[in-house]
């Protein structure tokens, strides 16, 4: 019984060993290419982060400014500046 399984497994794996070096070498250079696009893919993905990370932050501190300039809240120069009122400087 043991020997049909172990004759049904040999058979279903026999391997021509003239081609395995060259299959064993094809093999590794497959695997060589794919680490490598592998890496490019990170280092674009990781560039792409960091300009969204970037961009981001200059297009928030942009606005945060403007909004500053344009609140007469903030403004020192204002003469509705609850500073201002505060301490006595009247329009």
């Amino acid at each position: 019984m043991i020997e049909r399984e172990i004759e049904a497994l040999s058979a279903r794996d026999r391997v021509e060993l003239g081609t395995l070096e060259r299959d064993v070498w094809q093999r590794a250079g497959e695997l060589a290419s794919s680490r490598k696009m592998g890496r490019t893919l990170v280092s674009l993905q990781a560039l792409v982060v960091a300009l969204s990370v970037v961009s981001s932050a200059v297009a928030g501190i942009t606005m945060a400014s403007e909004r500053a300039r344009a609140s007469g809240v903030l403004n020192p120069g204002a003469n509705l500046a609850p500073s201002a009122l505060l301490f006595g400087k009247r329009p």
